[in-house]
């Protein structure tokens, strides 16, 4: 990795779902850009508020120990500059409470499983060139 790389960052429990959108992810990132993921929630907390080089993170939501939510309130506590470049990449059912804390109090945008590969790559636009994001 370069000194200027940034990272993104998958976190899933379900490792085959995890890897899947490691690979689409990887496809799509700009040079600069590199992706890593992790199937443990403590350890992406960890990674994402003690390594500055990573710009951006697809969190699941629904996790055994350190559910999604928790992970990306205590991320954007420590790491407010994160604010808008969580996707919260679930197949679950959200909250009306939850679907407010994560997308008006949070900032994050969502990517819901089952996704298309034009998804994800809009999702990416709206991180990387925020000005170009069109819903």
């Amino acid at each position: 990795m370069t000194p200027t790389e940034k990272t993104c960052l998958i976190v899933d429990d379900d490792a085959p779902v995890a890897d899947a959108i490691f690979k689409m992810v990887s496809a799509l990132l700009p040079k600069d850009w590199s992706a890593a993921v992790t199937t443990e929630p403590e350890l992406a907390r960890e990674l994402l508020l003690g390594d500055a080089s990573i710009g951006m993170a697809f969190v699941d939501i629904c996790m055994p120990g350190l559910s999604g939510v928790v992970l990306i309130e205590q991320v954007i506590e420590g790491r407010p500059a994160l604010r808008g470049k969580i996707v919260v990449c679930s197949g679950g059912i959200l909250t009306e409470i939850q679907e407010r804390v994560l997308f008006v109090e949070l900032g994050c945008l969502a990517l819901p499983k089952p996704f298309h590969f034009e998804d994800l790559e809009k999702i990416l636009s709206a991180i990387l060139m925020p000005s170009s994001f069109e819903p």
